[in-house]
């Protein structure tokens, strides 16, 4: 009897221990939440460390359809306007043209034969506007499937645009190409990185030349429909932080522009570049038809004005050996603020400034060589026809 009473307790716990593990198995069981793991471009980290030491003076929050009104360009510069403005049709709106200061040449966005938005240009012959050419650049193709929001410099050599594409980290960013001279087309185009670019939209950069300010448009931290314009002093020479005894971040702030005020370093440089800003439109711009340059063609002939050329290609291409020697002044005066730096710097940044300074040497040779020969080209030209019309 005690064995059956004991048999029958071992049953009933075996049949309780079966009921709860069977009871058990019927709870759900959690999994545990997978850790959510960033993933971070490492070309933002890059462009992070190498983020472009500039003064940002001011800024301005205004609606994305008014934000050309707000970028106070010197006639001399040129005019940004929308495409539906110039081209006179509702199909081309959020599009932009720029025009440069003599109003005699025009870039704009326009679809290919691919159906993607390309650069494009066209020359003003006359009154009349040529018919629209692609404007040619290297390996555009690569890392760029959407181009918008062009601006060439006034000496007619470097190129900015805004485009989309595997070469943006954001949505559109701002990119810079240069005119190759040697080859006759644009170079490839590098991101001109932070802060002017970021994970947001980023476009229409200029530089007013003439008065030394340089602007920028981002809808990064602002409402849909809304941007930020900021404005800037333009550097001839690329400085970042590298050598200067910041934190990360510090340099994280400073890559966003988190604050226009952590940009500034001297204070009289802000004070003359507002000051410039306040005078934007109060500058008067010389005629670009009186005297404004000396073309020897013979002992006799010296031409001052465009319209004393004998052919309109001619002065045309006299325009471009003027943006040439531009570019040659542009690239000494870079070259000799690179010299004083090489002085002091350290061995890692000679290493870079060395290469630097050999290349733009090299490039200036070439272009001089360039002038001489499309100047001695022209002078031909213009003597055969004033020799064929007299």
């Amino acid at each position: 009897m005690r064995n059956l009473c004991y048999i029958i307790i071992l049953l009933s716990v075996v049949f309780c221990s079966d009921v709860i593990a069977q009871r058990k198995t019927k709870v759900p069981v959690k999994k545990a939440k997978e850790p959510v793991v960033e993933v971070v471009d490492p070309r933002i980290e890059q462009m992070t460390l190498s983020t472009q030491k500039v003064i940002v003076i001011d800024s301005i929050v205004t609606s994305a359809e008014n934000m050309v009104d707000k970028l106070l360009l010197s006639n001399e510069t040129g005019s940004i306007m929308s495409s539906e403005k110039f081209f006179r049709k509702k199909e081309y709106d959020s599009l932009y043209v720029f025009t440069n200061g003599l109003g005699d040449k025009c870039f704009f966005p326009q679809k290919d034969r691919k159906g993607k938005l390309s650069l494009y240009t066209m020359d003003k012959l006359g009154k009349n506007w040529s018919k629209a050419s692609k404007v040619e650049i290297t390996d555009i193709d690569e890392n760029i499937d959407t181009i918008n929001y062009p601006f060439l410099t006034s000496d007619g050599t470097t190129l900015f645009f805004a485009a989309k594409g595997k070469g943006s980290i954001g949505k559109y960013d701002i990119f810079m190409t240069t005119f190759d001279f040697g080859k006759g087309l644009f170079r490839k185009p590098e991101n001109i990185g932070m802060p002017f670019n970021s994970t947001a939209n980023d476009y229409m950069y200029a530089i007013d030349e003439l008065n030394n300010l340089g602007w920028f448009v981002s809808d990064r931290n602002q409402p849909k429909g809304m941007v930020c314009i900021y404005i800037f002093i333009p550097q001839q020479m690329r400085m970042t932080y590298e050598n200067d005894n910041i934190t990360e971040e510090q340099l994280k702030k400073l890559s966003v522009i988190h604050s226009i005020k952590d940009t500034w370093h001297s204070m009289n440089d802000i004070e003359k570049a507002k000051q410039r800003l306040r005078n934007v439109g109060k500058t008067t711009t010389k005629n670009t038809d009186e005297k404004t340059f000396d073309f020897v063609v013979n002992d006799i002939i010296t031409y001052h004005r465009f319209r004393d050329f004998a052919s309109q290609e001619n002065a045309k291409a006299y325009m471009n050996v003027i943006a040439m020697k531009q570019q040659v002044s542009d690239i000494n005066s870079a070259l000799e603020k690179a010299y004083n730096y090489y002085r002091t710097a350290k061995p890692a940044d000679k290493s870079m400034l060395k290469d630097e300074i050999l290349s733009q040497e090299k490039e200036t040779e070439a272009i001089e060589v360039k002038i001489k020969n499309e100047e001695k080209r022209i002078r031909a030209e213009e003597l055969r026809l004033r020799k064929m019309n007299n």
